[in-house]
């Protein structure tokens, strides 16, 4: 990591004990009165101004854990990954953990005073406990979500910092929490009136920390901009970032017109002026997002061909024009989530959708870690989003995987790859008896016309199994009578009935 942790705003000592239990006691005093939470708004205004005047401002993202730019993948180190990880992209105790992540933010939020360095080991002793990525990003939320109502916008700035530093999060999941907390903002305003204008502190105090970039402003909701972005605090420290937001219509139209052509002529050449030039030129670095979005919608109901250079341009955005993974992050996140919107107009959207993500994660346009920690919106009730992100993974388990990916949008396959394919996927299934990688395996490669080879090499491959068991229990057939004596009699039996059914 490049940054330094923020001082902490504790009165008891420096260090942290890793294994110290935490209790209530450990905290500072009583909930904040009514009288409190009004005075805080305005101090904090204050001390935002006060602070943006000290700290040098850095709109760069931090690196995240993931690491640098990703680089191309190869089979081995795939496996290696897909292995090494337990996928789960839903919670099965997502309303019970809303609940208890909730009552984690107000045991070190709903205070007159925060003990940081308290509420730190809360956090980092919860996420311990959890494997699941999507714990981490609704944890946030509700950190955010009772910050706002007790007025504590530099304390979980703070603590978000820290925690990010120590490697618990990532700046995927900030975003990620954050967004969650958009999607709720209006109805917490019926009991908070002062939301937006808190959610306004926390996002300069994050940026001031360096948590967030200024690409967060373009993921806040359309019609929720006017409630934050109108907060002196908010438009003195982002300035030029609402600026450049105000031209988003012009970045779009001009990517639709670029794309258009692109898709017509396969020439890059004014494609990649707009990359090299134009977006540094205009700071329309943040709108990254809309243009992967925008590629990948628009070749998905175009030929091979045009699949084809999406993925090369996607490959082509991180590797020659700095794209960065939250780019892909944001990107992808939106049309996964949105999925539905898209299945009206192109009806096989997922399963297209999936290999773009596959692809673009084999041939490091983003990192594998954007699949290892994917969300869904609703942890318990998001089926169309999960079938998206098991699919990618079906994808990149497939292997040969290099074939697989240089042919995933033109996977016509001839009967003798089918009849290696099928050959490789039988040996598989003896080695490990998974069933399940079978079938996913089958159904990534989308061959239902050769259906009748696999079933013929299946059958081949079996009845060779059970002609190789009878030789060798056959030649150790003197040996297997010290321990079962009647074991030629069985053995007589079972050759008798497998010659009847014509398997020897």
């Amino acid at each position: 990591m490049k940054s330094h942790k923020v001082a902490l705003n504790v009165e008891h000592g420096k260090g942290r004990k890793q294994n110290q239990d935490v209790n209530d006691d450990d905290y500072a005093s009583d909930s904040p009165t009514d009288d409190d939470i009004l005075r805080s708004y305005d101090e904090y205004q204050k001390e935002l101004a006060e602070e943006r005047k000290k700290i040098a401002l850095k709109s760069d993202e931090l690196e995240d854990v993931a690491g640098k730019k990703p680089h191309p993948m190869n089979e081995e180190t795939l496996m290696q990954i897909l292995k090494g990880h337990r996928f789960k992209f839903t919670l099965d105790n997502y309303e019970q953990y809303l609940a208890e992540s909730r009552k984690i933010a107000e045991r070190i939020l709903k205070r007159s005073e925060v003990n940081i360095q308290r509420g730190i080991e809360t956090i980092e002793q919860n996420l311990q406990e959890v494997e699941e990525p999507q714990y981490r990003s609704i944890l946030l939320m509700r950190l955010f979500q009772v910050a706002i109502e007790q007025v504590k916008p530099r304390e979980i700035a703070d603590i978000v910092k820290n925690v990010f530093t120590d490697g618990f999060i990532t700046k995927q999941q900030i975003r990620r929490g954050l967004v969650r907390l958009f999607w709720r903002l209006e109805d917490i305003m019926l009991d908070y009136p002062k939301a937006n204008q808190v959610l306004a502190q926390i996002m300069v105090f994050m940026h001031l920390r360096s948590t967030i970039s200024n690409k967060i402003l373009s993921q806040v909701p359309t019609e929720l901009r006017a409630l934050i972005f109108s907060q002196e605090s908010f438009k003195e420290h982002f300035s030029k970032e609402l600026e450049i937001l105000e031209t988003e219509q012009e970045y779009r139209e001009r990517i639709k017109g670029l794309l258009k052509q692109y898709y017509i002529s396969f020439d890059d050449s004014e494609i990649k002026q707009f990359l090299g030039e134009e977006i540094p030129k205009k700071k329309w670095d943040m709108f990254n997002y809309l243009f992967i979005r925008k590629a990948i919608d628009m070749a998905m109901d175009k030929n091979s061909n045009e699949k084809e250079e999406c993925s090369k341009l996607l490959r082509e955005c991180t590797q020659e024009f700095s794209f960065c993974n939250n780019d892909f992050g944001y990107a992808f996140d939106q049309l996964v989530w949105n999925h539905s919107d898209y299945d009206i107009d192109v009806p096989h959207f997922s399963k297209l959708l999936s290999q773009f993500i596959a692809k673009a994660i084999y041939e490091g346009a983003v990192t594998y870690r954007y699949i290892t920690d994917a969300e869904v919106t609703l942890p318990n009730d998001s089926q169309g989003e999960e079938e998206i992100l098991q699919s990618v993974l079906n994808i990149l388990s497939v292997v040969p995987i290099d074939y697989h990916m240089k042919n995933i949008w033109n996977q016509t396959l001839s009967n003798q790859e089918a009849v290696k394919k099928f050959k490789n996927l039988i040996n598989e299934y003896f080695a490990t008896q998974d069933i399940e990688y079978v079938g996913n395996y089958l159904k990534e490669l989308d061959c239902a016309f050769f259906y009748h080879e696999f079933i013929k090499r299946a059958l081949v491959a079996t009845i060779e199994k059970i002609e190789m068991g009878v030789k060798k229990t056959e030649h150790y057939l003197e040996e297997l009578k010290v321990d079962v004596p009647k074991a030629p009699e069985y053995f007589e039996t079972l050759t008798n009935k497998l010659s009847q059914f014509k398997l020897i």
